[in-house]
């Protein structure tokens, strides 16, 4: 709405006059202050045409010029861009394009390139590319409960909540069993990466890993205890979602069109991540306000996915 009384009552000078605006402390005011941000972007929409609507319920001559619109248009654009950025570094995967990957990636690399480098940029960078799947699942959230909202129901069209209200309303949940599980769950995942060519060896049976120098027994033990870490602190943070761990993979094998774990486990955990937040957008929008467990909906796209592998297995033995 500001950028609409600027283009609208025009714009004030104000000077000798510091401003200052608070960061989000924590990732969830983050992600709310972002769902917040793009909804305000995504409710001008209706100011794109060549009619704008009116309190009565009508509609009168849009009175904003080209120029206007396009920074609304901007605005919308700009805000699409984690969940493009992340379907290009998707599809770039899939077809094995270079230049491709750093489209993707330059939006957030770039800030750090460009500027003074250090540590702190770098983890920052490191940051930015782990929560990039949640940001993006917040951005398509917001998107389309806006959309709903706006063309359908007509509610909540003034849900605003300041970011210092947001990091005092925050659940209940304590911060530190994020980051304990997230502590427990990264020896999993390095060691799951650092295992990938024994990982290779083994899935071609247990003979070849043999005469390749790998002790199976052992071996097994530590897959075992790998997989029980990152599985057991995952379901005990977000509780049990079905088919994840089985249909994720599978159709990370099918997009990648290979079978290495140096590819498919990254691409596993990235898709995993990608894959859950669409359904917890279906979840939440669907049949909104009534949302949906995410389980019953990751059901829904990886039931198929399991019984179409149970088929084809059981062709092959035949």
């Amino acid at each position: 709405h500001d950028l609409l009384e600027g283009m609208l009552a025009g714009a004030g000078y104000m000077s000798d006059t510091p401003l200052y605006d608070g960061f989000p402390q924590t990732l969830e005011s983050y992600l709310k202050r972002l769902h917040r941000w793009t909804r305000g972007d995504w409710q001008l929409m209706r100011y794109l045409g060549r009619v704008t609507p009116t309190p009565g319920g009508g509609t009168m001559r849009n009175r904003l010029s080209a120029f206007d619109r396009f920074r609304i248009f901007a605005n919308m654009f700009r805000s699409l861009s984690a969940p493009v950025g992340l379907v290009v570094l998707l599809i770039s995967l899939y077809a094995g394009s270079a230049w491709g990957l750093l489209l993707a990636l330059a939006p957030l690399a770039a800030p750090v390139l460009m500027g003074r480098w250090s540590g702190r940029a770098f983890a920052g960078l490191v940051y930015r590319l782990s929560i990039w799947p949640a940001e993006a699942a917040c951005v398509l959230d917001a998107v389309a409960r806006t959309l709903y909202r706006v063309y359908a129901s007509g509610r909540n069209m003034l849900e605003w909540v300041k970011s210092a209200d947001a990091d005092a309303q925050r659940s209940g949940r304590p911060m530190y069993a994020n980051y304990a599980a997230a502590a427990l769950c990264l020896p999993g995942v390095l060691g799951a990466l650092a295992l990938c060519k024994p990982i290779s060896a083994y899935a071609l049976g247990e003979g070849y890993a043999q005469s390749m120098g790998i002790r199976v027994k052992p071996f097994r033990v530590i897959l075992i205890l790998l997989s029980s870490l990152m599985s057991a602190c995952v379901t005990a943070l977000a509780g049990p979602i079905s088919f994840v761990g089985i249909a994720v993979p599978h159709i990370t094998r099918s997009l990648l069109k290979s079978s290495k774990p140096a590819y498919v486990i990254p691409a596993s955990f990235f898709c995993g991540a990608v894959f859950c937040g669409f359904c917890d957008l279906l979840a939440r929008t669907v049949f909104a306000p009534t949302e949906l467990a995410i389980g019953t909906v990751t059901s829904i796209f990886g039931a198929p996915v399991v019984i179409y592998m149970m088929i084809c297995r059981k062709k092959q033995e035949v």
